[in-house]
């Protein structure tokens, strides 16, 4: 897919490929962060009794602006574990 054109230098011929196609890059007017969408989040369920620590953090989402978290989230997390930590060394 390439054309040949021969350019005459005195006493020599020299063949010069060219593509016949070019590579095009294109820019959006669109920032990737502008089209960032919530991630697939599958159907769930759970052995009785059991609460994994991740469905407590379950409200940080791109839609609610939480993702990805700061420090003031990780901070939240934290409080959190700890809030649990005490719930279940609380005595009977």
């Amino acid at each position: 897919n390439q054309t040949v054109s021969k350019k005459r230098i005195p006493s020599k011929i020299i063949e010069v490929s060219t593509p016949r196609v070019k590579t095009v890059g294109v820019q959006t007017l669109y920032r990737d962060s502008e089209t960032q969408t919530d991630p697939y989040t599958p159907d769930y369920i759970l052995p009785e009794g059991e609460e994994p620590e991740v469905l407590s953090i379950s409200q940080f989402s791109h839609a609610n602006g939480m993702l990805p978290v700061s420090m003031h989230e990780v901070n939240i997390i934290k409080r959190m574990r700890e809030k649990q930590d005490y719930l279940e060394n609380l005595p009977e």
